[in-house]
C-alpha cells in the first residue's frame, strides 16, 4: 500500500537539496537566515529528522523566527518547528 500524495507531492520522495537538473521545480530548502521571511498562512513542505515529507500551513503570527507552528494537512495536527531541531523547510507557491 502506498501513501497518498499531498498537494501533488509524493511524501515518500522528498525533494533533494541540490542544483541538479533532476531537482527542477523544487527550490532549495530555506536557510536559517530565510526563516524570518515566513508569514502566517504560508504554505510549506517540511521534513523533520526521521520523518517523511509533510505539507501544511504556517500558523501565525510568527514573533520569533527560531520557532513557529505549522498546521499539517489532512488533519494531522499542529507541529512546533524549532531551528535547533534542524528541520528542512520549503515554501510552496
Amino acid at each position: 500500500m502506498t501513501e497518498p500524495e499531498t498537494d501533488g507531492i509524493n511524501t515518500k520522495t522528498p525533494p533533494q537539496a541540490s542544483n541538479s537538473s533532476s531537482n527542477i521545480g523544487w527550490p532549495l530548502p530555506l536557510t536559517d537566515s530565510q526563516w524570518d521571511t515566513l508569514e502566517a498562512a504560508d504554505r510549506v513542505a517540511i521534513r523533520r529528522q526521521g520523518e517523511n515529507l509533510q505539507t501544511g500551513t504556517v500558523d501565525g503570527p510568527i514573533e520569533n523566527p527560531d520557532v513557529f507552528w505549522v498546521w499539517l494537512d489532512e488533519g494531522r495536527g499542529r507541529v512546533l518547528l524549532h531551528r535547533d531541531d534542524e528541520p528542512r523547510i520549503w515554501c510552496l507557491v
